[in-house]
């Protein structure tokens, strides 16, 4: 999404700075963090390239197993930027993510869940390339019909979703002409174990995000988009916010002075089905900013303090749970190795009645 420059060092809010909302007497909502190194390795053949995650066996036990304490995931995010290379004729890419899981001491449905995993892929292709006497437009177009249809084959069947993530798979065929690699996701869903008392069902919302700039020897991108708005708009309508994934999907115009970039966004809405109907507001949403920092060690290796647990604890201390973690362009260097970037937490609680 671009890069924005500043000198001055960007700082997150203190805690006891952080709007929590007014008085809440309903249920608090208890964190825990587990962190996960996942592998990249790249596959050359004489028909694609391939970088391929490690199996999903690797990581999946030691989510699950949060469960049995009565823990449900929230989310298992990509901790941006951190990540360290090793080899060099097989280079291999350790990641690190991270499971976020949430419980409520005093709130229980009923309803018990295991974790269950499905693989998605995202097609790209590029779109038409349009060149004027003093401009240039290029896009992308992704296409996520298979990834929606898991979701809904899923839900369908008692599941919901949790989170959509990226495993770092990218295949690319090899042609005559220039090709896009298609993109490989995790899609997480939330699997009644014993029981079926309610199925849900996902209004996915396509939201662009734009971004204008100027072009300069340090361009500032702007980025235009109403988090807080959009979130409201259909949690008004009864709808949950599950995820905000970013399609891949984008349209750029640039001239001699200036630019834009039109992002395309999927927001992930749930609903319970027995009240498809119901236009009565269940939750409230709130956007909390949070900067993060992501320093180069070495050649090979990059560290990432993303601090965000503290934030996300105390707004659990209030009731509010977290939905999901968006990075910005809002990027700052403040030293010759290292740079700040805002992410974007998105909460919601129930509504206090």
């Amino acid at each position: 999404m671009g890069c924005c420059y500043s000198n001055p060092t960007p700082v997150s809010p203190a805690l006891e700075d952080i709007d929590t909302g007014p008085f809440y007497s309903g249920p608090k909502a208890e964190y825990d963090f587990i962190n996960v190194g996942v592998t990249l390795s790249a596959k050359v053949s004489l028909r694609s390239t391939q970088l391929v995650t490690s199996d999903v066996d690797t990581y999946y036990p030691l989510l699950s197993q949060q469960y049995d304490k009565g823990y449900r995931l929230l989310s298992f995010y990509h901790i941006p930027g951190q990540g360290r290379r090793k080899g060099f004729l097989t280079p291999t890419l350790i990641t690190t993510f991270q499971g976020i899981f949430c419980r409520y001491q005093d709130k229980d449905d009923g309803t018990h869940y295991r974790l269950r995993v499905e693989k998605a892929v995202i097609k790209l292709e590029r779109g038409i390339f349009q060149r004027g006497c003093c401009s240039a437009n290029v896009s992308i177009v992704s296409d996520i019909s298979h990834m929606q249809q898991l979701i809904d084959t899923n839900a369908a069947d008692g599941a919901r979703l949790v989170c959509i993530e990226l495993t770092g798979q990218e295949v690319l065929k090899r042609s005559w002409r220039p090709q896009l690699p298609s993109m490989g996701v995790d899609i997480f869903f939330d699997y009644p174990i014993d029981r079926v008392s309610e199925t849900y069902i996902y209004n996915t919302v396509s939201v662009p995000i734009l971004v204008t700039y100027t072009n300069s020897f340090r361009p500032k991108p702007v980025v235009h988009c109403d988090w807080q708005g959009t979130m409201d708009r259909y949690l008004q309508q009864g709808f949950k916010l599950i995820e905000i994934f970013m399609d891949f999907s984008n349209s750029s115009q640039a001239s001699f002075c200036s630019g834009q970039v039109e992002i395309g966004s999927k927001w992930f809405f749930e609903k319970p089905t027995s009240k498809a109907d119901d236009p009565r507001a269940l939750y409230e949403g709130k956007v909390v900013e949070h900067y993060i920092k992501i320093s180069v060690s070495g050649l090979n290796e990059i560290q990432t303090k993303a601090e965000w647990e503290p934030v996300i604890q105390t707004m659990g201390s209030k009731g509010w749970e977290l939905a999901c973690i968006l990075e910005t362009s809002n990027i700052s260097i403040t030293g010759f190795a290292s740079y700040y970037m805002k992410v974007l937490l998105f909460f919601q609680r129930k509504l206090n009645r």
